[in-house]
């Protein structure tokens, strides 16, 4: 079973995603959730998920800087970035920084699942 981080400086839509009935399906037994990338920081250092989902505009500390964190020193975790904006720029520099994929927010358990199969099958 796998542990999955929800990043997303927004609560209504982070706990909207973190209850998401598709989750235990793709394996995933614990949910943690963070508003921020401070919070998100600590604790990907804490907890160590397999799985990151992140926002990318958020105040102080983006979404970009946590995939560069994630990439500099967790590079075994899988990161999904999850925006509500449509910004080839965002989707390119996500990419260099390891990001698997860019979701579209609002998302889909379709959606969900047709990027999970493609990326976490490395994790088993």
């Amino acid at each position: 079973m796998f542990k999955l981080l929800i990043v997303d400086d927004e609560e209504v839509i982070r706990r909207a995603i973190s209850k998401r009935p598709i989750w235990p399906e793709l394996g995933f037994s614990e949910i943690f959730t963070a508003s921020g990338g401070h919070e998100a920081i600590k604790l990907i250092k804490n907890i160590q998920p397999h799985v990151v989902f992140t926002d990318i505009r958020m105040p102080q500390i983006d979404g970009l800087e946590v995939l560069k964190f994630v990439k500099e020193h967790y590079p075994l975790i899988k990161c999904v970035i999850l925006s509500g904006y449509n910004d080839f720029e965002y989707a390119r520099k996500g990419m260099e920084y390891g990001a698997c994929a860019y979701i579209l927010k609002p998302t889909d358990d379709f959606e969900i699942k047709k990027y999970s199969m493609k990326y976490w099958e490395a994790l088993e």
